[in-house]
């Protein structure tokens, strides 16, 4: 039963800036709810994802800047096909499969009885105004199983200038002090991860959402972690020898 939990237990709190490369931490949780050997236990492991501050649109823009309109398209696909990004308005992630030329946000789709164009939806359910009328719409395919007998959900489409692109270029990669500056806010020691997933717990026993959640599989969780008693191995004895090698001595 991979994340049983509500999903606003496992949103992320406290966002980490880096402002000086442009980079957002978000902390958050993995979990997963399993049998392990004798008994159910919750697995439950810290997880950040990295959001960069430049977003689909922007991308976008920058890009056609360098490579000129006739080459836009082509390139344009190779390199945000596959991408994942994040949407803030919902804190969701979705994987990037196509892109919608001939739809932007003047476009209508139908919610419940009525059409509503994608300007209208957004202002009126997140209180968001879209800047770039004419910004070509990102494609998503649902992945998320429905009812039996159900009809497979549709794609998603998504508004570029409220998606934020996530994970590492490779320049990013290859950049030393990118890298450390992540790695100094992301290495957690025992102790921090020890605390964190303590405190994690203690939330889920005192949030009422998770406790409906959990009751419905007749689940309960201790208020602590699990204590193991582990096997201290007698240190290895290291020979050593001494051998001539051309005239001198070595020690090996």
């Amino acid at each position: 039963m991979q994340q049983a939990l509500p999903p606003s237990l496992l949103q992320p709190r406290g966002p980490l800036n880096i402002p000086q490369h442009r980079l957002t931490i978000w902390p958050g949780f993995v979990t997963s709810i399993l049998q392990y050997e004798s008994s159910i236990m919750l697995c439950l492991d810290v997880s950040h994802k990295v959001l960069r501050s430049e977003t689909v649109l922007d991308f976008m823009g920058n890009l056609r800047h360098q490579c000129g309109d006739q080459r836009f398209v082509d390139i344009c696909t190779k390199e945000l096909v596959g991408v994942t990004v994040l949407t803030k308005y919902n804190n969701k992630t979705y994987r990037i499969d196509d892109i919608a030329w001939d739809q932007t946000p003047n476009n209508t789709f139908t919610r419940g009885d009525t059409d509503i164009s994608f300007n209208e939806y957004f202002s009126s359910r997140y209180d968001l105004q879209i800047t770039d009328k004419n910004q070509v719409l990102l494609v998503s395919q649902v992945r998320r199983l429905g009812p039996a007998g159900a009809p497979p959900p549709g794609p998603v489409l998504l508004i570029p200038e409220f998606c934020y692109l996530t994970g590492l270029t490779d320049k990013m990669r290859n950049d030393f002090n990118i890298m450390r500056d992540l790695s100094t806010r992301t290495r957690l020691t025992p102790e921090q991860r020890e605390n964190r997933l303590s405190r994690f717990i203690n939330s889920m026993n005192k949030n009422a959402s998770a406790q409906t959640t959990l009751s419905t599989w007749g689940l309960s969780f201790e208020n602590k972690l699990l204590n193991l008693t582990g096997r201290v191995l007698p240190a290895e004895r290291i020979l050593q020898g001494v051998r001539a090698v051309r005239g001198t001595t070595e020690h090996t």
